[in-house]
């Protein structure tokens, strides 16, 4: 068997000026690449902070946002920061689960820059700490300690604690400075009952000095989310018109009648007189009839305006003894307009006449 032949393996010479090439590629190469993934960052950056996400939710405009930045924005605004046409709410934010998880496997290859690395893991951090007191908080209020709960920083909590201060119950001396306090926080939670309450101490001046324009942006808000009493207070702005805010007897109506359609009595009554006297909408005597039935079961001064009608034969058929009969009952429950008509009317005759 003939020997084996030996392959000699010659080194390989690389000159210094092929190496230098070789180390400019790598190195243009490797500045593409963070080029590269410094634009991705800049894909996952929120639009309201300008910082890399670590809540990615999609919004109903179909953009994404920061969960913190988004939340922010609509403590004050009603609208998408990006589209003023699309009504937003924090309670139709969902989780963008891929760029969430994309944004996270860019942190960790350290193909961007290391300090913006260093701030969204802090800011990574500082959501798990507010999200296990928000848990706690909440631990704290189905166990019905609604003061911890608050201190802990659960707007819920917060926005019942400012209802506590402001009526003096539940075990809470009256305190406005406190209701304030406690209102201010709730708001800027997102809670509409917070929202509502830090709209009333502006309205009135309670805790902090009378500011209508800032009234009726947090009554805004919190009507925004259903609250009823929030829309009928604006109703009560616009028809007023008074302190920067314009009189205005349409968007009066307007409001009115969303919080009548959300049940608010009051704003029955009030859509039932503007259809009667004409006021912000065409005078029509049987919307007004059927709007003062539709609250006559809850509110007297309904009651009152629909036997009123029905004794005068307005907005549907004439039913004299049905509208005595309810005139009379309001009277007796207190109301100072059936028991002023039912005096002239024994006192003259007359025929029933605001």
């Amino acid at each position: 068997m003939p020997p084996k032949r030996k392959v000699s393996i010659a080194p390989m010479i690389i000159s210094q000026d092929e190496a230098a090439s070789s180390s400019s590629r790598e190195g243009d190469q490797l500045n593409r690449f963070r080029t590269m993934a410094s634009a991705i960052a800049k894909q996952f950056t929120c639009s309201i902070s300008q910082e890399l996400m670590v809540d990615p939710v999609i919004a109903e405009d179909g953009n994404t946002y920061d969960r913190a930045g988004i939340e922010q924005w609509l403590q004050t605004h009603t609208t998408s920061p990006l589209d003023p046409s699309c009504t937003l709410t924090t309670e139709r934010l969902l989780s963008n689960r891929a760029v969430r998880e994309a944004i996270e496997a860019l942190v960790e290859s350290s193909d961007i820059d290391e300090d913006t690395c260093d701030e969204w893991r802090e800011k990574k951090r500082s959501l798990l700490r507010h999200t296990l007191d928000l848990k706690r908080a909440q631990e704290l209020f189905d166990a019905g300690r609604v003061m911890d709960a608050a201190k802990l920083g659960l707007p819920k909590a917060q926005g019942i604690m400012a209802t506590r201060f402001y009526s003096g119950k539940d075990g809470e001396v009256k305190d406005l400075d406190k209701c304030f306090e406690c209102a201010t926080k709730a708001a800027r939670g997102g809670d509409k009952d917070g929202q509502f309450r830090l709209g009333y101490a502006y309205y009135d001046g309670e805790g902090v000095e009378q500011n209508w324009i800032e009234a009726l942006k947090w009554y805004e808000l919190a009507a925004a989310q259903g609250c009823k009493d929030s829309m009928y207070n604006i109703g009560v702005m616009h028809e007023i018109g008074r302190h920067g805010v314009p009189q205005d007897d349409q968007k009066a109506f307007d409001w009115y009648r969303k919080a009548g359609e959300y049940g608010d009595d009051d704003a029955v009554y009030e859509v039932g007189t503007c259809y009667y006297n004409g006021k912000g909408v065409s005078k029509d005597l049987v919307e007004a009839r059927t709007w003062f039935h539709k609250g006559s079961s809850r509110a007297v001064e309904c009651k009152f305006m629909l036997g009123f009608m029905k004794v005068r034969g307005e907005g549907g058929p004439m039913k004299i003894i049905d509208g005595m009969t309810l005139v009379e009952a309001t009277a007796k429950d207190g109301c100072a307009k059936a028991n002023d008509l039912l005096a002239k009317f024994i006192e003259t005759g007359a025929a029933f006449v605001l």
